[in-house]
């Protein structure tokens, strides 16, 4: 049974969202413990998500919980099975479920869970096949709807809220904390509307050095970290680090140094990179995921219709997956069909004397192999067990084959 485990920004803050994403077991424990036979995690600033193999629903959501209850009792986020959780699936996948809808950032998102369920080995056939899906039916809403256009990210959000507040980014300066993919979205879409980026270098100085060569900017070293709050207009950070990288106090003494001057600051981060507390500070305006919630929930409103043109693409997508489960499941039978309609194809072209016959024999069985797998995917369960055992009689599928 296929399972989606979710906890969300619509359920949670930030910081009930960062208590439960630090607290949840991972694909690998679920793995190794017995509870899935296939899991991949899915992490975002606003999410943790796992898709799950199993046939132990009731012990694996037990220990979830049991994981999440120390610090969120209560509250066991939302449970998908089935067509449900593949509905979920493919829904998150074209960012109809994103905290900004039409977001472009998912899809990247989806494939590196992905990545890591690969090289961990907890992702097998099924999950592989269905994330193919998942990522085909995203590409093809990106392609045939306008869900995508306009402000579809929360970095996005950002940089249009910080020129609201500015009213013009020309000449405003900007430093950004973090030199991954958040932190490089919002440099750029800050630096498109005409701040001046700054890049503090922290753990990887080539990444940081790379994203100051794209947006025109310039790297800040650690030590001069302080002396740049003095100066700049924004910070904006999306780091994955477990301490603060701004105190109430600290941020409290920089303002006594700004003259007069505000101090916007971003937080993209979950765990947040900022104490809460700055935004009670006079001439500190903070901004987090939790602001930037509300004002997504604006553009969600202005995409409906290209919503429910995306919901149709998902709809067609998780017909094409019943189609698929079912094939998968007979899997075994169809490889050796299809290995031994190989050797009836050899056979008939001994016998043929001429190409033409040749050609014309094999296009006939391959229509044959077609029609017949197809059958298979018959919806009555007692007429497609009879389909199964004509096409293993057809093309010669023994049960001593089958594993």
């Amino acid at each position: 049974m296929i399972l989606c485990k979710s906890f969300t920004y619509k359920e949670f803050g930030v910081e009930e969202l960062e208590s439960v994403s630090a607290s949840l077991p991972t694909a690998k424990d679920l793995v190794d413990k017995g509870l899935a036979q296939e899991a991949v995690r899915l992490m975002t600033c606003n999410r943790c998500e796992f898709v799950i193999v199993t046939e132990e629903r009731e012990k694996l959501e037990l220990y979830i919980h049991e994981k999440i209850a120390a610090v969120l009792p209560g509250n066991p986020g939302r449970t998908y099975i089935k067509r449900n959780a593949v509905h979920h699936l493919f829904r998150l996948a074209t960012s109809i479920d994103s905290m900004v809808v039409g977001e472009n950032q998912i899809l990247s998102q989806i494939r590196k869970a992905e990545e890591v369920a690969i090289k961990e080995k907890t992702i097998g056939p099924l999950l592989r096949k269905l994330f193919v899906e998942a990522r085909r039916t995203g590409r093809k809403v990106r392609r045939e709807t306008e869900l995508g256009v306009g402000a579809v990210s929360i970095a996005s959000v950002a940089a249009d809220l910080a020129v609201k507040i500015f009213g013009n980014l020309e000449g405003i300066r900007t430093l950004i904390l973090g030199a991954g993919e958040m932190s490089s979205i919002a440099a750029k879409h800050l630096a498109s509307r005409g701040s001046e980026i700054e890049i503090l270098v922290h753990r990887n100085r080539k990444r940081a050095r790379d994203l100051a060569l794209k947006v025109s900017g310039v790297t800040v070293e650690p030590e001069l970290f302080e002396q740049r709050l003095e100066k700049v207009d924004i910070v904006a950070a999306a780091t994955s680090a477990k301490y603060k990288l701004l105190t109430c106090d600290a941020v409290k003494s920089i303002l006594g140094r700004r003259r007069g001057r505000p101090l916007f600051l971003i937080d993209l981060a979950n765990p947040r990179n900022f104490e809460s507390g700055i935004g009670e500070l006079e001439g500190a305006y903070l901004y987090d995921l939790d602001d930037f919630e509300k004002i997504a929930s604006r553009h969600r409103e202005r995409r409906l219709q290209a919503v429910a043109e995306a919901e149709q693409i998902v709809e067609s997508s998780l017909e094409n997956w019943a189609r698929i489960e079912k094939l998968m499941t007979q899997s075994d039978v169809i490889a050796l069909a299809h290995i031994n309609l190989m050797k009836m194809e050899a056979d008939l072209g001994e016998k043929l004397n001429t190409p033409l016959l040749r050609k014309q024999a094999r296009k006939q069985l391959r229509r044959l192999f077609h029609v017949s797998r197809m059958s298979l995917l018959e919806d009555n369960d007692i007429q497609r067990e009879i389909n199964v055992e004509v096409f293993k009689s057809i093309f010669g599928v023994s049960s001593r084959q089958l594993p």
